[in-house]
């Protein structure tokens, strides 16, 4: 996880942080490192989170959904339609724990500094001694949370890479794409 691209809370390996201010972190701050670690926590993996990801998707209804990453940074296997991101945001707006948390404006994470471990003494293992707790606030990125009284929550992503396939198809008899679009 540490190698997460575009990393929020700069986990180190072997870090250890309650689950509760990971997911704070990915839901509020968009860590993805903190996605990465919730993945591993929760799936046992991260393409074991990944599967349960899509499997939830699916048994939403949402049927044109893959997900390729746990924090959604640009894959070329994620793919999703506009129809199956509104399932999905229903479902989660449904549990009172998410609905509260992508609601949240900040939160303070406190996190241990460690200094070198201390010396052993004669039979007992050497224990890392905490140096300070740092204290560090997120605020969520959601703009929209603080310019528009209405909108109380919501995960806000980033298009960093065009993708191609966004394009208008063709529609046959039915509403439904051709398939040779």
């Amino acid at each position: 996880m540490a190698d997460t691209p575009e990393t929020g809370l700069d986990l180190e390996k072997d870090e250890r942080l309650p689950l509760r201010d990971l997911v704070h972190g990915a839901l509020i701050w968009s860590a993805n490192d903190a996605a990465a670690a919730v993945a591993e926590a929760v799936g046992g993996s991260i393409p074991g989170f990944v599967d349960r990801m899509n499997a939830q998707a699916a048994q939403w209804g949402a049927r044109n959904t893959h997900f390729a990453n746990p924090h959604g940074l640009h894959s070329a296997q994620h793919y999703t339609t506009a129809r199956d991101l509104a399932i999905i945001a229903t479902h989660a707006m449904s549990l009172p724990e998410f609905r509260r948390t992508v609601a949240t404006h900040s939160i303070t994470l406190v996190r241990p500094t460690y200094a070198a471990p201390r010396p052993r003494t004669r039979g007992q293992p050497a224990q890392p001694k905490v140096r300070k707790l740092e204290r560090r606030l997120f605020t969520n990125r959601n703009r929209l949370l603080f310019r528009w009284n209405l909108c109380d929550a919501s995960r806000p992503g980033t298009l960093v890479k065009p993708v191609a396939a966004w394009r208008p198809r063709p529609r046959k008899a039915g509403g439904r794409p051709s398939p040779s679009s």
